[in-house]
């Protein structure tokens, strides 16, 4: 079987359509070529849909819903410097923006900042 996480090579897309043009079944040539029967139908559905058999493009960087807003977040810390991620979270919710406390946080780390405890002295 081949391993996960890569697309599978033009070569055996190729294989395998062709297998299936020459009266195999989609889940006999699936069999055939030791992938999945669901790959299989893909491929051969891709293939008439569209004329080619190059895989989609794999999402590997998110779209960051941040990103817009990273003047905003250095304002409200320069404006509040003790302000926390939850608080800023929250903040951010006020302004009609989504997002969870690990956003934000990689958002802000992401903008080069971050929060340093100081002890509080009297």
């Amino acid at each position: 079987m081949y391993r996960r996480g890569k697309a599978y090579p033009r070569e055996l897309r190729e294989r395998v359509i062709a297998a299936v043009r020459s009266g195999s079944s989609r889940r006999a040539a699936a069999r055939r070529f030791d992938i999945g029967i669901s790959t299989a139908i893909n491929w051969c559905a891709l293939e008439r849909e569209t004329g080619d058999i190059e895989p989609k493009q794999r999402s590997g960087n998110r779209k960051r819903v941040l990103e817009p807003y990273g003047g905003w977040i250095k304002a409200q810390l320069e404006a509040t410097p003790h302000m926390t991620v939850l608080k800023l979270q929250q903040a951010l919710a006020s302004q009609g923006v989504s997002v969870s406390h690990d956003t934000v946080w990689r958002t802000m780390r992401g903008l080069g900042l971050s929060f340093k405890k100081k002890p509080v002295c009297g």
